[in-house]
C-alpha cells in the first residue's frame, strides 16, 4: 500500500530544500474608496490573500526523460511556465484562488491554471500553470 503521508513530506522537503521563494497574490475585491474604480492596485487581506511558498519551475512540456514521444504541440503552448509547490506548503489556502506569481527576481508571472495531483486522501503537489 503507497504512504502518501511519506510521499508528501518528502514532496514538501525536496521543493523547500531546492526550490526558490515567490509570491503568490489573490485578486483583491475590495474596491479601492469609490466602489467605480474598481479594486486595489495591491492585494489587501482578505481579498488580497499573499503566500510565500517555495516552487520549483519546470518547462511546461516537460523533458521527456530520454523517452520520444509525439506531443500535441498546442498542450504546451498553453504556458510559458510551469511551477511546482508542495501541497504542505500551501495547506487550505484555496491556491486555486490566487491570480499571480511574483518570482524571486521581481517578474510577475499571471496563474493561468492550478491543479492538484491528489492520489488519494492526500493531496502532495500543485502545479500552477503560467504566463507573462
Amino acid at each position: 500500500m503507497v504512504n502518501y503521508a511519506k510521499l508528501r513530506a518528502t514532496a514538501q522537503r525536496l521543493i523547500e530544500a531546492n526550490g526558490r521563494t515567490v509570491t503568490l497574490r489573490k485578486d483583491d475585491e475590495t474596491p479601492d474608496g469609490d466602489a467605480w474604480r474598481g479594486p486595489d492596485d495591491e492585494p489587501t487581506p482578505p481579498d488580497g490573500d499573499v503566500l510565500t511558498p517555495k516552487v520549483v519551475f519546470v518547462p511546461p512540456r516537460g523533458s521527456g526523460l530520454g523517452a520520444i514521444v509525439q506531443i500535441d504541440p498546442s498542450l504546451f503552448q498553453r504556458y510559458e511556465k510551469v511551477a511546482i509547490v508542495a501541497a504542505a506548503s500551501v495547506e487550505d489556502a484555496g491556491l486555486e484562488d490566487f491570480s499571480t506569481l511574483v518570482d524571486s527576481d521581481g517578474r510577475t508571472w499571471r496563474i493561468s491554471s492550478v491543479e492538484r495531483l491528489q492520489p488519494g486522501d492526500v493531496a502532495l503537489l500543485f502545479t500552477l500553470g503560467l504566463n507573462s
